[in-house]
């Protein structure tokens, strides 16, 4: 597992090569420049209202200091500026909390000493790994015609500590711009400063929720999880509408602690803008706290002014907050004080969807394309400890890449899911499988969130877990990650570079009556006949095989140059005719493609999807090939709409039989009742076989 010590150099910036390059200067960051591209990438309001300069700490005061070298990084450190960026705040402020967490994000060589050249470095985990962004230290400031200039961005209560307005123009620099980090969720911060893996929890129905909730939520606290919260139900509309509670609509906090007084469980919820608190019971001016005794009140941090950091009954936290954000922390995340804390096993996988060929959408579409989803098998060896019930706790995150990055393009979170089926032995699922089977576990609705993650416990035994987008052929890049308390495996079912050819006896044939017989050769003749040829031997040429096709499947497809296909796969003497004896052999073989064609065809669009395709390949003809040359005869041969037609579908059937005929003699017995042509690094120049 990649470490932050390990992290990459964002954008290929080198903190020590810059540090040494600017000795006696200061640093400017050409790729992060002091313009309006990196506040706003569009036209907003804020650039036309606002005169912005660009300044460092040591214009701004006397004597920088990157953190307060008597007091250290506190949560007090993080107070909101004009970016609506809250939820990254509400991580800031949990990050100070955690020292060896922090020193793992802002780097501890970070200073304003006498090497001080302006350059500043810290590290995020971006998708199983980490990356250190470097960043000048020219801060955008809001000048007025009166006073002093205010801080557009995140800046610490104390005026000379520079830490998390530096900290939060990395992360602006990773995503992009000031811009990009309008609206999101605490968890996603949370994951980029840690690594970790988010546990959710929705309020609303708390029928839904786990009894013992609190206990959860204290027991992750205590084993060092990062925690967030939102959504306030009810009250006023509006973006960050201060309730009459005290409380802020649409607006995310942190939380900082639990703790139970005269019998009633609290929660410790710090407010990132520094200010406005919660004005109900327990809350820093209620009468509850007039009983409790000065040493629990001094312990529990109890002071009566507003820096945005209260105390609440865990009962009223459940009744106004919509949303809890747990982050789990990953082995390499936990410091030296942590040994006797829980640490989960990770395994981390990477994929992606493709269109038409591995963006099958979710369990709707079972029927067509669900199954060509990437698939990954999971397999969970033992039981918890201490489980009476011996089962395995697994928590399965699926985690969209980039999205944020891709703001300005358009781009938003996609809906995503996932869905865990019993392996069975097999390697990969088909669509028969999803067909007729139920997933033991689900990531249940689509939410466009950018982390989807549940925690299941199941039985110890091989799973596959099938991520997806809410609709086929959404296409984005992912990381599938599972955590489980014993050691545990996963990895991608990947295609291996080999065509296999299932042994599909052709049914019986049926015994015809003399007199079916008869029709059948009359029928044969009077097509050789079309073209008016005095033939001593019947044969039928491609034109005469293109108005026989026209007739009885009326299919504008199926074209001469397939009909010449048609005609030389079953021509043995290479008279680019077919006798009697080979347009039976034909007709017994391409029949049945073309009305197995139509029964794959299950939207009944006349045309099959590259998904409806695979399976057809498999099902019909006994085919099964690698992924990689699905795609390329996709390319091929979709329209369009990305569709296959019946004629392309006989022809890629045509030369997918004609390759095997002639290589079949290296094929190897596949162990499953079939053969396996190994193609290796002859995937690539197939293709030719295909035009």
């Amino acid at each position: 597992m990649a470490t932050p010590e390990e992290a990459v150099p964002f954008k290929g910036q080198v903190y020590a090569e810059i540090k040494d390059e600017n000795q006696g200067g200061l640093w400017e960051d050409p790729e992060f420049p002091a313009e309006d591209q990196s506040l706003y990438f569009s036209n907003h309001e804020n650039l036309q209202r606002y005169n912005f300069k660009w300044m460092r700490p040591g214009e701004i005061v006397g004597n920088p200091e990157f953190i307060d070298a008597s007091e250290g990084a506190s949560r007090f450190d993080v107070c909101q500026g004009c970016v609506g960026d809250c939820w990254m705040l509400a991580a800031t402020a949990t990050l100070a909390q955690k020292p060896y967490l922090f020193k793992r994000v802002c780097c501890e060589d970070n200073s304003y000493s006498d090497d001080y050249c302006g350059a500043f470095h810290f590290r995020f985990w971006q998708y199983g790994e980490w990356v250190d962004v470097v960043i000048d230290d020219r801060i955008p400031m809001v000048v007025f015609d009166w006073g002093d200039p205010q801080y557009f961005s995140l800046h610490s209560n104390d005026k000379n500590e520079f830490w998390s307005a530096l900290l939060e123009k990395a992360y602006a620099k990773l995503h992009g711009s000031y811009e990009s980090l309008e609206g999101g969720h605490t968890s996603d911060a949370l994951v980029d400063f840690t690594g970790g893996m988010t546990e959710r929890y929705d309020t609303t129905d708390p029928s839904k929720l786990p009894g013992d909730l609190y206990k959860i939520l204290q027991k992750a606290f205590e084993r060092g999880s990062t925690m967030g919260c939102s959504g306030i139900k009810g009250g006023s509309a509006g973006l960050e509408a201060i309730q009459d509670n005290g409380l802020v609509q649409q607006h995310a906090y942190s939380i900082t602690g639990f703790a139970e007084v005269e019998g009633t469980q609290l929660v410790r919820i710090r407010n990132p803008w520094g200010k406005t608190e919660w004005k109900g019971p327990w809350g820093d001016q209620s009468d509850e706290w007039n009983g409790v005794d000065e040493g629990t009140k001094e312990e529990l941090g109890i002071v009566q002014r507003d820096d945005g950091e209260f105390w609440m009954s865990f009962e009223d936290f459940l009744t106004y907050w919509k949303n809890i954000e747990i982050c789990n922390l990953t082995p390499d995340s936990m410091g030296d004080d942590d040994d006797d804390k829980l640490r989960w096993n990770v395994n981390n996988m990477n994929g992606r969807w493709i269109k038409n060929e591995s963006a099958g959408g979710c369990a709707n579409f079972r029927q067509s394309s669900f199954a060509a989803n990437p698939q990954f098998k999971v397999n969970l060896t033992d039981a918890d400890d201490g489980d009476d019930d011996d089962m395995a706790s697994c928590l399965v995150s699926l985690l969209q890449k980039d999205r944020r990055k891709q703001k300005h393009l358009g781009k938003t979170n996609l809906f995503l899911g996932f869905y865990m089926y019993e392996a069975k032995g097999r390697s990969k699922l088909k669509r028969r499988d999803v067909m007729t089977e139920a997933p033991v576990a689900s990531s249940g609705s689509y939410i466009n969130y950018r982390e989807r993650s549940e925690h299941f416990k199941v039985t110890p035994g091989e799973y596959i877990v099938l991520p997806t987008t809410f609709n086929p052929n959404e296409e984005g890049e992912f990381i599938l990650r599972v955590f489980t308390e014993k050691e545990a495996t996963a990895e991608e079912q990947a295609d291996d570079d080999k065509i296999v050819k299932q042994d599909k006896p052709k049914p019986p044939k049926e015994e015809w009556s003399d007199e079916k017989k008869d029709k059948f050769r009359a029928f044969f003749e009077m097509v050789a006949g079309l073209s008016g040829d005095d033939e001593e031997v019947p044969a039928i040429d491609p034109f005469e095989l293109k108005s026989l096709f026209d007739c009885i499947f009326k299919d504008p497809s199926l074209t001469i140059d397939l009909c010449k296909d048609v005609i030389q796969m079953f021509d043995a003497d290479g008279s680019g005719k077919i006798e009697y004896e080979e347009f039976d052999d034909m007709w017994d073989t391409v029949e049945p493609w073309l009305s197995a064609f139509k029964n794959s065809d299950y939207d009944k669009s006349g045309k099959l999807s590259v998904y409806e395709l695979q399976e057809a390949l498999e099902d019909i003809i006994g085919f099964t090939i690698p992924k990689r040359l699905l795609c390329q005869l996709a390319r091929r041969y979709v329209d369009e709409e990305g569709m296959i037609s019946g004629g392309d579908f006989l022809r890629i059937a045509i030369r997918l039989t004609n390759l095997w005929n002639q290589q079949s003699g290296e094929a190897e017995d596949d162990g499953a009742g079939g053969f396996a042509l190994n193609m290796g690094g002859q995937i690539g120049g197939l293709l030719g076989m295909f035009m």
